[in-house]
């Protein structure tokens, strides 16, 4: 016997990987037939033959499974005649078609000629029963359907392309996806939105290369954001004492960073790690985009008071605050000190500054802002006692407020906690002194937080605050460039 499963496919989740392994151990033959691109005036975010290479790779183990173009190739003419054209066979689909069938093509002859095998997902067995009963327009042909529940994970190909979240697709399809650049927009930023993340990740202490990959993975669950920040020193850990001194643990790092740039995309990574540069070991943010590193920003105020002690590991930053300089990294020239980030395409600049920059009397996110950053980013390890969450919200609110930008700010979670000191991964992010963000965690593994950031509203703040105005600082052509 053969039976028929149709569907839009776009893109094939695990939910129907699910659904065609048991239609394959179930019945002689499987007709997949994804619809066609013009499918009831349906516009598909992947083209009909990326669908068609998608089902293949799902499919190909299969011998009693092929895929038909048959709906792709030719006008669309409805599921009634497609099943005709096939000989009637049994129709599957999932539970959401049944409520939609009275509303198809020529719906009375479908439900006369043929019948119908229904794989339930959002409703019960009782439900969907229920409704057939009572719905005029299919309790003729209750005998015509069949229902089967293989307790499906709620993985939509909707939810999909709203959310892209890959934990709904299989490894191969999301490789295949992030290859072909499917799904998302023609850029990141749209209708003056740009979508960013914090992250704070699963760290392993002293391991670098193992933290790289949970900074890449993090990244590819999370392909809608155009910027990922991540906590200080999240590439080698923070709490790592004299560790930091280790030649073998530096060489680690630049090598963890290396692999970072060599698997970056589009999506910017703002990562914190160890640096030695000129005899000296700075405490600094990577910024990585494209196989690039587009800058090395240093912190300025190291503490070293109550828990902290970074002046024994680390030498301040200060005499690049406004003297950037350039440095090799991987036989390239980087940009190194207080930087701008600037797209010129869409007018969107970005800083970045560590930690007890925002606390200390030097505050680098001063100059970023009067420079013109619409966004300024904090990588933190900033650790847990009490009202220090207050404290911490404060800071960042009224820094927001005051140069009416963004803070988005991310410390690191309990993964990086030693015998001296305990992290409980707080990410706060402000917008003109509104509240999007303010959370902590003790999760053991890596937490994720998606914001968007409405840069109109920054424009109409700032045009209309004197005050800005009056200590605006034109920007000059210092400007690193990336891409949206």
């Amino acid at each position: 016997m053969k039976i028929v499963f149709g569907g839009s496919f776009n893109p094939p989740t695990i939910a129907h990987e699910k659904i065609i392994a048991y239609l394959a151990s179930s019945y002689e033959k499987v007709i997949i037939v994804p619809n066609g691109d013009r499918y009831n005036l349906k516009k598909f975010d992947a083209p009909a033959s990326m669908r068609l290479d998608m089902l293949e790779i799902i499919t190909k183990k299969y011998q009693n499974v092929e895929i038909s173009d048959l709906e792709i190739n030719r006008p669309f003419q409805g599921t009634f005649q497609t099943l005709r054209d096939l000989g009637h066979p049994l129709f599957a689909c999932g539970d959401d078609c049944l409520f939609e069938m009275k509303n198809w093509k020529e719906a009375k002859i479908l439900l006369s000629e043929n019948n119908f095998l229904i794989f339930t997902r959002n409703h019960s067995l009782l439900e969907l029963e229920n409704y057939l009963k009572s719905e005029p327009a299919l309790s003729l042909y209750q005998d015509k359907f069949y229902f089967v529940d293989l307790n499906l994970p709620d993985a939509s190909s909707s939810f999909f392309r709203k959310n892209l979240d890959t934990t709904l697709i299989s490894k191969e399809i999301a490789d295949y996806i992030r290859t072909n650049n499917l799904y998302q927009e023609k850029c990141m930023f749209n209708h003056n939105y740009l979508k960013v993340a914090l992250a704070t990740p699963k760290v392993a202490l002293g391991k670098p290369m193992e933290n790289a990959m949970e900074i890449l993975q993090i990244a590819s669950n999370a392909p809608k954001a155009s910027i990922i920040v991540y906590p200080e020193l999240a590439l080698s850990g923070y709490a790592i004492g004299d560790w930091l001194f280790n030649s073998e643990l530096l060489a680690d790092t630049l090598e963890a960073l290396k692999y970072l740039k060599e698997h970056s995309s589009k999506q910017i990574l703002i990562v914190g790690m160890p640096f030695a540069n000129g005899g000296n070991l700075y405490n600094v943010a990577a910024v990585i985009q494209n196989k690039k590193i587009l800058g090395f920003v240093p912190k300025m105020s190291l503490p070293c008071t109550g828990e902290f002690y970074e002046t024994r590991f680390f030498t301040s930053g200060i005499a690049f605050l406004n003297n950037p300089i350039k440095v090799n990294f991987d036989n390239e020239e980087v940009m190194f000190g207080s930087l701008i980030f600037k797209n010129t395409t869409f007018d969107v600049t970005f800083g970045v500054e560590i930690c007890g920059d925002l606390w200390g009397n030097i505050n680098p996110h001063k100059m970023l802002y009067e420079k013109g950053a619409d966004i300024v980013c904090n990588l933190s390890a900033s650790t847990f006692h009490v009202n220090k969450k207050k404290e911490r919200r404060s800071l960042v609110e009224v820094t927001s407020r005051r140069f009416e930008g963004a803070y988005l700010y991310v410390s690191n979670g309990p993964t990086d906690t030693s015998s001296d000191v305990l992290f409980t991964g707080h990410q706060l992010a402000f917008l003109c002194g509104e509240m999007l963000l303010n959370t902590e965690t003790m999760a053991l593994e890596s937490v994720v937080n998606y914001l968007d950031i409405d840069l109109e509203m920054i424009r109409y703040r700032r045009y209309s605050n004197g005050y800005i105005h009056e200590n605006k600082t034109s920007i000059d052509n210092s400007y690193n460039s990336f891409l949206l």
